[in-house]
């Protein structure tokens, strides 16, 4: 298998915004921004839950399990959604849910319900499966192809932002700095106060989210009112003409290890963030409100470290940055693994500094060349946030058998692990072919020989005839013919005379809707390649005549519309009339021989 080189320096004169939908390229990156403060709350919430509803650090992971779970099980519907009315309807779908999940918290904190938080945290979660599935492939689709991986950093690089401000608003607002010893809990409960300063603990945390369901409706309403770019793939006409779904995603390892990196990566970033509270009260013994600003400083260097990544990819290519930085992170942990302290706590917060490139990058290198298929890719990326869910309860786990938060952080640690592997490695994978893919390889004579190959459409009859062998692809029919060039470009020595059926010129629009955009991208392909207009009798005679002696090869695609085939005659390049008449005349009457691969 052939590796792919999915990642190059990307050019510094190649614009990084989009020359239309300024707005909304804006409105959506302001979306990363919103998205982050529930899901940096979360780490504030893990703690005060802890102390309001007097449970352990395994039971407190649970939070971010309900929120994950949200993007897991929400994620495809998104895609779905917005496959069929396009990636505008997707985003307001979201944002509805967003808002409508905060303002269960009302509720949840009155009736001190720990289930009823997350079940509100799970409807946050899949409006944000909605936002994430449709803003990633969004931006990196809206503008030029080139910058995408920069401009998907770029807008990445507002999440944290919003991080630092869901961790400042937790810490100010929820925390309220009261951390009742042991004896003072006892002192509590005999004068019969306990409950109540429980209950005043929980009710904290109503405010930020009722303020955050605002924000949320009012920029649902500012997106609801502009219009956006149409996005190539982004129509119902378009998706009516799709091939294949989620199975062809299979024929990518590319896309396959992104995913599992995804995964991983996720499960790293949520579950050092969601238990460096607890590391730092463990090992530095800081006070509940200093870990929470230590909280914000680690996010305060993810911000930095997206900002800064986004300049520097102009120069580096990305999967290689991604790579390095990965390298980087397992030296950190293995520092914060072997030196819990205050050394281990730098360490440790310093790793969100090169966590910052790795989710954008790791979309972005993922959704590569999957074409028509970006949506479903882009779906699967976002249910692999699923990694949060299973790996913060894994650490907690880890705590709860080695009382020691220092030995769980060796569950990141391997995370970052997967993810150098993707960078050096899975990134690079080139595509599994299909069983026609690897047969083009064979319908390229070799010098003194000849084949024909015919890209078709479904309404084209298979053939039976000695000779003539029909393979049913089940792609595009315009893919296809683009394969089929490509092949004989890459050749060298073929020659090809290309005969187009003369009855695709006089297909009305009114029998065959999209035939007239389908002629000119016909023409775009063969543009250069002296294609032949010819009768239908006159090519299918030819194809007769020839099939006594070469082989020939039809690959129907899932074009409709008849009369659409593209007939291309393969020769070694030194192939002429006499060679053939010569050989025509040394066989019998009846003689089938055929010639060729």
């Amino acid at each position: 298998m052939t590796p792919v080189q999915p990642s190059t320096a990307e050019p510094s004169s190649a614009p990084l915004l989009p020359r239309h939908g300024k707005v909304a390229f804006f409105l959506v990156t302001g979306l990363f921004f919103l998205w982050a403060i529930p899901n940096n709350l979360n780490d504030v919430l893990i703690r005060q839950f802890m102390k309001s509803f007097e449970i352990n650090r395994l039971e407190a992971g649970l939070v971010q399990s309900a929120f994950y779970f949200g993007y897991f099980l929400l994620a495809i519907p998104a895609a779905l959604v917005m496959r069929r009315f396009g990636y505008k309807t997707g985003l307001l779908i979201g944002l509805l849910l967003f808002a409508s999940g905060t303002f269960v918290f009302y509720p949840a904190a009155v009736s001190r319900s720990y289930p009823l938080f997350l079940f509100a945290l799970f409807i946050i979660a899949s409006g944000l499966g909605f936002l994430e599935t449709g803003s990633n492939p969004l931006v990196a689709q809206l503008g030029n192809p080139a910058t995408a991986v920069r401009r998907l950093n770029f807008s990445q690089a507002f999440n944290p932002l919003g991080s630092i401000t869901g961790a400042w608003i937790g810490t100010k607002f929820i925390f309220s700095g009261v951390e009742p010893s042991v004896s003072d809990i006892a002192r509590m409960k005999a004068q019969g106060t306990y409950d109540a300063f429980l209950s005043h603990e929980t009710l904290r945390v109503i405010a930020p989210y009722m303020v955050l369901g605002v924000v949320v409706l009012s920029w649902a309403v500012l997106i609801s009112r502009t219009k956006f770019p149409a996005i190539e793939g982004d129509s119902s006409t378009a998706n009516r003409q799709r091939t294949g779904g989620y199975l062809t995603l299979f024929r990518y390892p590319h896309f396959l290890s992104a995913v599992f990196a995804q995964f991983c990566y996720v499960g790293a970033q949520v579950g050092t963030w969601s238990y460096f509270i607890q590391y730092t009260q463990d090992y530095a013994h800081a006070p509940e409100k200093l870990a929470g600003y230590l909280l914000v400083g680690t996010l305060a260097a993810f911000a930095v470290g997206r900002f800064a990544s986004s300049y520097v990819m102009k120069r580096f290519h990305p999967d290689k940055m991604l790579g390095v930085f990965a390298l980087t992170n397992i030296l950190l942990v293995l520092i914060g693994v072997l030196r819990p302290g205050w050394a281990g706590l730098v360490a440790v917060l310093l790793t969100s500094f090169f966590m910052s490139l790795m989710f954008p990058t790791i979309f972005a290198l993922g959704i590569r060349d999957l074409g028509e298929h970006t949506k479903e890719g882009a779906s699967l990326l976002v249910m692999a946030i699923i990694g949060g869910a299973v790996f913060t309860p894994l650490m907690g786990l880890a705590y709860q058998a080695t009382k020691s938060m220092a030995v769980s952080m060796i569950v990141p640690l391997f995370c970052y692990v997967v993810v150098g592997f993707f960078a050096f490695v899975g990134a690079h994978a080139a595509p599994f072919r299909k069983p026609w893919e690897r047969r083009i390889e064979h319908l390229v004579p070799v010098f003194g020989h000849r084949n024909w190959v015919v890209v078709a459409d479904s309404a084209y009859p298979a053939q039976s005839k000695p000779g003539i062998e029909t393979i049913y692809t089940g792609e595009d029919h315009i893919q296809l013919l683009e394969k089929i060039a490509q092949a004989i470009n890459e050749s060298g020595h073929i020659r090809a005379n290309i005969y187009v059926d003369a009855e695709l010129k006089q297909v009305p629009e009114k029998d065959a809707p999209g035939v007239t955009e389908f002629r000119s991208e016909i023409d775009r392909v063969l543009s250069g390649r002296n294609a032949r207009v010819l009768e239908h009798e006159q090519i299918i005679s030819k194809l007769d005549e020839t099939a006594k002696l070469f082989k020939i090869v039809i690959l129907k695609s899932t074009l409709a519309i008849p009369y659409t085939s593209i007939f291309l005659e393969l020769d070694c390049g030194y192939w002429n009339a006499e060679a053939e008449k010569r050989l025509r005349d040394s066989l019998p009457v009846k003689a089938t021989v055929r010639l060729g691969a």
